[in-house]
């Protein structure tokens, strides 16, 4: 496997029915897929509600015709919705935000075909999340490193939701960084042009990702939901007033399932003390709700409240609270008729630890379905790796081992050859004059095993020595081998958590993007390498 996974994560992928008591249905669980559908249609969503607010983010990306037709669908009382979810990173953020969509997107087509209703494709643009850090860079290969492009506003965001973070001409700098690691050809100004076009000053990064999407994959029917929205913040004020009322009980909900993890083995992704509530207060920045003494509430900055006072504010206020982490799902899946969510290895994790909270709310658990992982091959990286034998996992979990080792086969056979010849004749030579003048003087076997010994280290460093010429002779090797541990691995992690879709846009043009859009794969366990550029 291209990476790291915890044992639940494999576990999900692989041994399903020991994680079934806490998540909902398998994502290739017909009969259960077709039951939830049922109960889903059975109940009643504020579609018209929530059909207003998301047609108002598509007029401000500009979606295409195929996404409004989708707005209609949602408001059939029997359409269903499939959703992922990722915080709005600069110019879409790292590549797994990208295949989350396309995963949801795929799958939702899919269960329209097999369940015969319309599903739509959803993207939750955690537009309440404030880790400002988290989004406002991306890495690129630039020049035979990994750099790092950031966007600087001129007032840094401290603690304000991403979702009210308004571009400013720092955008500029960050799209001219960008710039200056792309080649220069016109695939790759045709690409930047629609960054610029679609991340101006004045947009928020929520728009501004929603708007790249569209110009990426204009036939796209994915919808983006922005919590932030008035209408979503408002239909959720009833859940986190609920959450507020009902925190102990949550609290012993959630650290069951947890427990019950732990005990089979599976570590816990969510640490949660008691006096934590599961809200956050946003105005003007985003902090964690806290109990205090005598069953009241507070949070940075703020006097202690009733819970009574707290849940009125919730409701009168909505635009200022937010669910946490763990809450964030229930509320998603309690607003939306969602059949079924894409997730990543620590969405896994969370979700196997609220499946209790959907039941506490009435939530139906949706259908899980892990994120296709995948690796982009490129074709000048693919003849490397068969130029040079190159192990991938091998270079993944040790780069500088792989490179010594691929080195080491390229060394001239009949130079190795005669070293370890020599070496021998040496050795055997030695242990017969030791032998000779053991039994001519035995004291004289130690200075023999002694001056054995030194030629030993001294035949040793002429091999190392030889080495040495060849590592610098087959420096293009060793530099291309590193070239592509850079590309595959970018700091030895993987490349869907690092690199950006602007990269590769600009290096393959639309022909990429058509390609990733017509065929990507779902339902697959292990990762993919998927091969890019001309043959």
């Amino acid at each position: 496997m291209l990476g790291e996974a915890t044992a639940l994560y494999r576990d999900f992928l692989h041994s399903r029915d020991q994680l079934a008591p806490h998540l909902g249905p398998a994502f290739d669980d017909e009969a259960s897929l077709a039951q939830l559908a049922a109960r889903l249609q059975r109940r009643t969503y504020q579609r018209e509600l929530l059909a207003r607010a998301l047609d108002d983010l598509a007029v401000q990306s500009s979606a295409p015709a195929a996404v409004k037709g989708q707005i209609e669908s949602l408001r059939r009382p029997d359409s269903l919705v499939v959703f992922a979810g990722q915080q709005a990173g600069l110019f879409t953020g790292p590549l797994y935000a990208i295949y989350k969509a396309l995963t949801a997107e795929r799958w939702a087509a899919d269960l329209a075909r097999r369940l015969a209703v319309p599903v739509i494709p959803c993207f939750w643009l955690c537009s309440d999340d404030h880790d400002f850090a988290e989004v406002d860079h991306v890495d690129v290969p630039c020049a035979g490193r990994v750099t790092t492009v950031r966007y600087v506003p001129a007032s840094a965001p401290s603690g304000t939701p991403i979702g009210r973070v308004v571009l400013d001409s720092g955008i500029e700098v960050a799209i001219d960084a960008l710039r200056k690691c792309l080649p220069e050809s016109a695939l790759a100004a045709a690409a930047l042009d629609e960054v610029a076009r679609c991340y101006p000053a004045g947009a928020t990064l929520s728009s501004a990702f929603a708007s790249l999407w569209y110009r990426m994959f204009p036939d796209s029917k994915l919808l983006f939901v922005a919590p932030d929205h008035p209408a979503l913040a408002k239909l959720a004020a009833p859940l986190l007033a609920r959450a507020l009322a009902d925190d102990a009980q949550l609290h012993a909900t959630y650290a069951s399932a947890s427990i019950e993890l732990e005990a089979a083995g599976y570590h816990r992704q969510a640490h949660k003390v008691p006096s934590q509530t599961f809200l956050f207060h946003q105005h003007p920045a985003r902090h964690a709700i806290h109990k205090v003494a005598s069953g009241r509430f507070a949070w940075e900055g703020a006097e202690p409240v009733s819970a009574d006072l707290l849940q009125q504010m919730c409701e009168a206020r909505p635009e200022e609270f937010s669910p946490d982490v763990l809450l964030r799902p229930v509320v998603q899946n309690a607003l939306f008729p969602t059949v079924g969510v894409v997730l990543g290895p620590a969405e896994v994790a969370y979700y196997a630890q609220i499946g209790g909270l959907h039941d506490h709310f009435d939530a139906p658990r949706p259908a899980t379905l892990a994120r296709t992982s995948v690796t982009l091959l490129e074709r000048s990286t693919l003849q490397r790796l068969a130029e040079h034998d190159i192990d991938i996992e091998s270079l993944r979990t040790d780069a500088d081992r792989e490179v010594a080792r691929v080195l080491r086969a390229r060394f001239p056979p009949d130079i190795e050859l005669k070293l370890q010849a020599a070496t021998q004749r040496i050795n055997t030579s030695v242990a017969e004059l030791g032998a000779d003048l053991s039994r001519f003087d035995p004291a004289l076997g130690a200075t023999v095993r002694a001056a054995a010994a030194r030629i030993d280290r001294q035949m040793n460093t002429v091999s190392d020595k030889a080495h040495a010429a060849h590592r610098r002779r087959e420096h293009t090797a060793q530099a291309q081998i590193r070239s592509v541990a850079l590309h595959l691995f970018p700091r030895g992690g993987l490349q869907e958590r690092s690199f950006n879709i602007v990269y590769y846009w600009a290096r393959y043009g639309r022909q990429l993007l058509d390609a990733l859009h017509r065929q990507w794969p779902i339902g697959r366990r292990d990762p993919l390498l998927w091969e890019i550029g001309a043959p």
